[in-house]
């Protein structure tokens, strides 16, 4: 019913009256059942759907630099160019034509270098009715292994992606710029897969598309033949006994190149050069008037680590709306955006001030939010209770749909992690106590507020001396920088040298 001063009672008593929920126990929205890895390679994921979607994963950590900033050209191209198909070429127009006759989705998409989700993975969804099976299951085969890149086809799917990028540049320049040089500067360049990498490669791929064509190529061939590469079957569990037997299993895994699965839940690198030492730099930047910060320290907490929830909890608390750290930044007029979280895959925890009116300022307050909470000794109920209940949704959340279960499923498998992780991490939401969060507190968000952090400044020319000056005050003097590819290229020798 509609809420106003009138009828508060009414309203109050009707919240009253709802049942207590034990949110631990509200997981099973829908019925799915994951088989383990019986044929390599080869997991089913049985929800209640009349379709049938294959997931395939290429695992990209081994691949060249190179050919990781290719991948977004080679996602593009994706059924998107002339095939080799039942032992024929077919044009760019009868593949097209082919596609829409038997699938009715087939997509490839590329996770961030690091990201979250999975390790570092192409993604290939296919999504097909299961009376098409036999005739699906051979043009998938010859979508992947698909070699044949016309340059025509390559020419304008260069020409789309810097568009693409061009526009996006022009739309967040002041953000991908500051985000972009701080990824760089922080993390190593080689494992970094971003809009101006992809640009430069792009600009000077388009002058030489023989050249670019004999990439996409190589690339084919080292993702498609790798030793990661596995299959997701969604389907329900009556096309699993009708279509899936151990036999027809064991011949997709051999029609797919399918390998036995290894998925990490921990990865080697982290945001931080190792032999680099700490990085405290300003850039001064173009920008309206904005400043951005990001500041990171190496954790080792991966999501099966003892502290996950913890530290999850813990910036959720703190960083929550019109929580203890909105109250300072945002409140004071200090920055507009702001961030603080855990990042498992880069090996980091991070902060990040953005559209910043005073960053300095901002770092200052949050700095002093984090000394206040272990000096005090004591957090709000109230609003530990709220990040719970914020913390356990985004948990809940992925289990909406039957095929966000699936997928659901599918990202644990990747990160090494139980099938009922999720389960078993509402459990320990739910048992978190104070005394946790302040020693997560003390252990992991302290010491990113001091001279062991990396920081990044960009900014524009008039706050420079302002910014230097207050974090001097507390004793981190920027190193302000002109030439990014120059200095990133000193910080490479230096790893050399060390």
């Amino acid at each position: 019913i509609e809420f106003n001063e009138k009828n508060f009672d009414e309203v109050e008593a009707i919240i009253e009256a709802l049942p207590e929920v034990n949110y631990a126990d509200q997981m099973s929205f829908h019925t799915i059942h994951t088989h383990p890895e019986q044929t390599p390679g080869i997991f089913l994921h049985e929800i209640d759907s009349e379709f049938c979607r294959f997931f395939f994963t290429f695992d990209t950590a081994h691949l060249s630099a190179e050919n990781k900033t290719m991948l977004g050209l080679y996602a593009t191209l994706f059924c998107d160019t002339p095939l080799h198909h039942n032992d024929k070429e077919i044009s760019h127009e009868e593949a097209i034509k082919l596609k829409e006759q038997l699938l009715l989705r087939a997509k490839c998409s590329v996770s961030g270098s690091g990201g979250e989700t999975f390790s570092e993975v192409v993604t290939m969804e296919f999504k097909f009715l299961m009376e098409d099976f036999p005739d699906c299951k051979s043009f998938i085969s010859s979508l992947i292994s698909n070699k044949i890149f016309s340059p025509d086809r390559v020419s304008t799917a260069v020409n789309k992606m810097l568009s693409k990028i061009g526009v996006a540049l022009r739309k967040a320049k002041n953000v991908l710029g500051q985000i972009d040089i701080a990824t760089r500067l922080h993390g190593s360049c080689k494992s970094s897969r971003t809009l101006y990498t992809e640009q430069s490669l792009l600009n000077s791929g388009k002058e030489d598309i023989p050249r670019l064509i004999a990439k996409l190529q190589e690339l084919q061939q080292v993702l498609v033949y790798g030793n990661n590469v596995s299959l997701h079957i969604i389907t329900s569990k009556s096309n699993t006994r009708k279509f899936f037997s151990s036999e027809e299993l064991s011949r997709l895994s051999s029609l797919y190149h399918l390998s036995k699965a290894n998925h990490p839940s921990r990865l080697p690198s982290f945001y931080g050069r190792k032999n680099a030492g700490v990085q405290r730099v300003m850039k001064i930047v173009p920008t309206d008037e904005s400043s951005y910060l990001i500041l990171t320290f190496p954790i080792q907490v991966s999501f099966d680590h003892p502290d996950y929830i913890a530290v999850a909890l813990f910036a959720e608390y703190v960083g929550q709306l019109e929580g203890v750290l909105w109250k300072q930044i945002r409140g004071q007029g200090f920055a507009y955006s702001y961030s603080l979280f855990n990042s498992p895959a880069s090996g980091s925890l991070a902060f990040y001030l953005g559209r910043a009116t005073n960053v300095s300022k901002a770092y200052l307050v949050a700095k002093e939010t984090i000394e206040g909470i272990l000096k005090e000794g004591q957090l709000d109920d109230t609003q530990i209770e709220t990040a719970k209940g914020a913390l356990a949704y985004n948990f809940i959340d992925k289990f909406a749909t039957p095929c966000s279960s699936a997928n659901t499923n599918i990202t644990n498998l990747h990160r090494g992690l139980p099938l009922n992780n999720d389960s078993l991490v509402l459990t320990k939401i739910s048992g978190i106590t104070e005394a946790v969060l302040l020693e997560a507190c003390k252990k992991y968000f302290q010491p990113l507020f001091t001279d062991a952090a990396n920081v990044i400044v960009c900014c524009p020319e008039n706050k420079k001396d302002e910014i230097s000056g207050d974090m001097s005050s507390i004793g981190l003097n920027l190193n302000i920088v002109e030439d990014v590819e120059e200095y990133i290229g000193m910080l490479d020798e230096r790893e050399k040298d060390s």
